[in-house]
């Protein structure tokens, strides 16, 4: 059987220029960046999706998804200021968990008339881009002079997806149908869990691999939900496409047997997430009715976890 899900990612960021005194003289107000599809095909792999560095620009073109610069870099740093700060929001939907970075130019660093902003490796290998914008959302400069620091607060999201359902057949090796079942699955999020951490994207730990279980675990979670009766183990991994993921998860002979599973819980790593054995980001699906398992049998489970920008 195979469970389908996708999350999406975005940014959003605010620039605060300050005095030698390190007194804010003034700021933007917060806009959104454009993930650009070099930032999501770095996610698989393919290139490097982790961003060490905010850059800042004078150029004044539109945000496209095919960019992978800013139109006329100034300046770029990877000094941060402060602790990351991360959160939940599952108040009201979309939900999505965060984290947020404040980095710093130093005196002078960023002296110029900026208008854009990226985020990224290097000035020509970004994640995503923006223009700098007023509170009613149209672009906008910001001045930085010689004798001024300028703050450049990040705040990376993610967006999973949530109360999501289905069926699916259960096919012996013969591809013929066993049995039908319906699923419901949802998110873990665990504040615990979250760093700043956007890379290869993985849907195994080295701490914690994916686990069949013999109770429910739909209801959304934001603490590790209870995995008694669990069978942990590694999932194989491939990716069929630059935004695409597909785990294997293989029970053999002498694992999981006399039991029903009743749920499946898949860990993931790289999408803000730090990997803690015991704070979980994630998904998770009830079966019904349970699949049965004897020492006769062996058992697959195929999970898919794609991706895509987050558009407000």
């Amino acid at each position: 059987m195979l469970f389908k899900t996708n999350i999406k990612v975005g940014a959003r960021f605010k620039l605060i220029v300050r005095k030698s005194d390190e007194q804010s003289t003034r700021e933007s107000a917060w806009s959104d960046n454009l993930v650009l599809d070099a930032g999501l095909d770095a996610m698989a792999g393919v290139g490097s999706a982790l961003i060490s560095h905010v850059w800042v620009g004078s150029g004044n073109s539109a945000p496209v998804p095919s960019q992978v610069s800013l139109d006329n870099a100034i300046s770029g740093t990877s000094t941060t200021q402060g602790s990351d700060q991360s959160g939940l929001q599952v108040s009201a939907l979309p939900y999505y968990y965060f984290c947020k970075r404040t980095f710093r130019f130093p005196l002078g660093a960023s002296a110029g008339n900026l208008s854009e902003i990226g985020l990224g490796n290097g000035a020509g290998s970004l994640f995503n881009r923006a223009l700098i914008r007023d509170s009613s959302g149209n672009p906008t400069s910001i001045t930085v002079l010689a004798d001024e620091i300028l703050d450049v607060l990040v705040e990376l999201r993610v967006y999973p997806s949530t109360n999501f359902s289905g069926q699916f057949q259960l096919l012996n090796k013969f591809d013929e149908v066993v049995s039908v079942h319906d699923y419901a699955g949802n998110a873990v999020l665990h504040n615990n869990g979250i760093a700043w951490s956007v890379g290869s994207v993985r849907v195994d730990l080295p701490l914690l691999a994916a686990r069949v279980m013999a109770n429910s675990v739909n209801p959304l979670n934001t603490s590790y939900p209870n995995t008694t009766g669990a069978v942990t183990k590694l999932m194989s991994q491939s990716r069929p496409n630059n935004r695409a993921l597909i785990g294997l998860f293989t029970l053999g002979l002498n694992e999981g047997n006399d039991w029903d599973h009743k749920g499946i819980l898949i860990p993931i790593a790289n999408l803000l997430s730090k990997g803690d054995s015991s704070a979980l980001i994630g998904y998770k699906w009830d079966i019904d009715p349970p699949i049965p398992k004897s020492n006769q049998q062996t058992l697959r489970y195929m999970f898919e976890l794609t991706w895509d920008r987050y558009t407000s």
